[in-house]
């Protein structure tokens, strides 16, 4: 999936379906690196090319600079709320849990 994702960003990094790909990739890795029993080389690949996707950005802060890049634009801005919908559903099912 890694790869898909890179490959996806160097082709259009602002297109709206990539960016959900991009959030829904960096809120996934981010819990599996903290939760899973990764190996060490594993666990630095994956660091590594996330950082380079994505800096030190969380989720949120990501999808804000989208949506803040990207106003005018509907399809945009309904990838940027699917994105947000999807962490309000996540966040509400931990506590509810």
């Amino acid at each position: 999936m890694l790869q898909a994702v890179r490959r996806g960003h160097s082709i259009n990094p602002n297109h709206p379906d990539i960016h959900q790909c991009l959030v829904k990739f960096l809120r996934y890795s981010r819990e599996q690196l903290k939760n899973a029993d990764l190996s060490e080389a594993v666990r630095t690949v994956v660091e590594k090319q996330m950082e380079s996707l994505y800096g030190a950005q969380e989720p949120a802060s990501l999808n804000n600079e989208f949506l803040k890049r990207n106003s005018e634009s509907l399809p945009h801005l309904i990838a940027g709320g699917c994105c947000y919908f999807s962490r309000v559903v996540n966040v509400n099912m931990h506590f509810t849990t």
